[in-house]
């Protein structure tokens, strides 16, 4: 058995069983063990309290969740897709899509990378709390709750928990209400700002914050670098010429939906959905051979601009693997990675979660996505535990394009509230529409 750290020990001996009765939430920053800790758990609970034990993770974790019990001494079985057994223990690993078939009543749920469970509302979330509240014991964690604030999703966590007392939905502050004063429950109308403040005030109360440079203060530096590139096609000449190809008529202004300027920003045209502008591209390869032979991961969104990326590492003869949704062998392509591959183009959601990839220290944000929670867990892949060189993040940004508004939001750090206020009104009212 691995010796917790001090950080780890206080959190989980104190803050999680002996404040919170196990249950509750680590909200330590990415890269500070959470996982590990969750297995060290396991086997603590495992074999003092219960015998029934369900993790639930993103299908990417479950290798790291294999090999965090394994250090622990737990034996688990996997059902991801058809059950597919590993040992003959009681402990189950599963992903978010496939809990809905855990029929079993378990004492003990892990919930890891938490913000999967997005609304109270959806399918997903109410089946969750359905589950969560019906077990014993409940370990959420999330690398999310450190340095920002959503009280959205928090709420939901804070249902998930057992937290009563509170709306299900934090624009009911708007109208409707109860607070509890001296015993007593009052009921008064109640701002939007008022109600986060009360749900950050009962966060406090079942999460553990945790920074990475709080808990790793000789952590090595990460320089950021924004390197801007020409590449942005006409907005209103496009769309009047997709508009001419659908036979249809746009406004004289030519609002440009915030997805197509995404795309256009990065050289891809949205009639062919081809990349036509190769300058961003051409950015990226050559920022990738300013590395010389050094490891670099490469975060990348759309298909077009993946697949023109790899036929320019291909001509420059530079070794790189691919890993996308689409790939189902991705511990095989990491291996590589680790190997003698130089690079490893990933998007952004497919692997940047809960992977050790600190035997890299330099990436390349070459698409500008605006979730700030993909932003941060890809750069979590690098800047975490046991990472020993300086780091180097170089983002590519179209010039004078959405992406320059995108990463204002990123550079910043705003809270998370903030940053849905900037996502949902500036860029919405510039862009038009699309889902943050």
């Amino acid at each position: 058995m691995i010796k917790l750290k001090p950080y780890q020990s206080t959190d989980i001996n104190h803050h999680w069983w002996t404040v919170n009765n196990g249950r509750g939430i680590l909200g330590w920053s990415v890269g500070t063990g959470k996982t590990f800790c969750g297995a060290y758990i396991s086997g603590i609970i495992l074999r003092k309290f219960t015998d029934s034990i369900l993790i639930i993770c993103p299908p990417s974790l479950i290798p790291t969740w294999c090999e965090m019990l394994d250090m622990n001494s737990v034996e688990y079985n996997i059902f991801h897709g058809t059950p597919k057994k590993r040992t003959e223990g009681n402990v189950t690993i599963t992903t978010y899509d496939m809990m809905k078939k855990m029929n079993n009543q378990y004492q003990f749920i892990i919930a890891d990378e938490c913000h999967k469970i997005k609304s109270s509302t959806s399918k997903r979330g109410k089946f969750f709390q359905k589950i969560a509240r019906q077990a014993e014991y409940l370990l959420m964690m999330t690398g999310t709750l450190s340095n920002k604030r959503d009280p959205e999703e928090n709420l939901n966590y804070l249902w998930s928990i057992g937290v009563d007392g509170l709306p299900r939905n934090i624009t009911q502050f708007r109208d409707r209400y109860s607070r509890y004063v001296g015993g007593g429950q009052i009921k008064f109308p109640m701002t939007m700002k008022e109600g986060a403040t009360l749900i950050d005030r009962e966060m406090k109360k079942v999460t553990a914050f945790r920074t990475l440079r709080e808990v790793l203060p000789d952590l090595p530096e990460m320089q950021h670098i924004v390197r801007k590139v020409e590449c942005e096609f006409n907005y209103k000449k496009m769309i009047q010429e997709l508009a001419t190809s659908m036979d249809v008529e746009v406004s004289d202004e030519g609002e440009v939906h915030i997805i197509k300027a995404l795309q256009m920003a990065n050289g891809i045209s949205p009639i062919s959905n081809e990349v036509e502008d190769f300058r961003k591209v051409e950015a990226t390869v050559e920022a990738i051979t300013e590395f010389g032979d050094e490891k670099v991961i490469v975060w990348v969104w759309w298909r077009a601009f993946t697949d023109s990326l790899m036929e320019g590492l291909k001509k420059k003869k530079i070794s790189a693997v691919l890993v996308n949704g689409g790939v189902s062998n991705k511990q095989k392509l990491i291996d590589k990675f680790k190997g003698d591959t130089q690079v490893l183009v990933a998007s952004l959601g497919s692997i940047a979660e809960g992977l050790n990839l600190q035997f890299c220290h330099n990436q390349i944000i070459a698409n500008q996505w605006y979730d700030i929670i993909k932003d941060e867990q890809s750069q979590g892949r690098i800047e975490r535990t046991g990472q020993e060189s300086e780091m180097m993040s170089i983002r590519i940004v179209a010039k004078n394009s959405i992406e320059e508004e995108v990463v204002k939001v990123l550079k910043n750090k705003m809270s998370m509230i903030k940053a849905q206020d900037f996502l949902n009104g500036t860029l919405r009212q510039r862009y038009g529409g699309g889902k943050s």
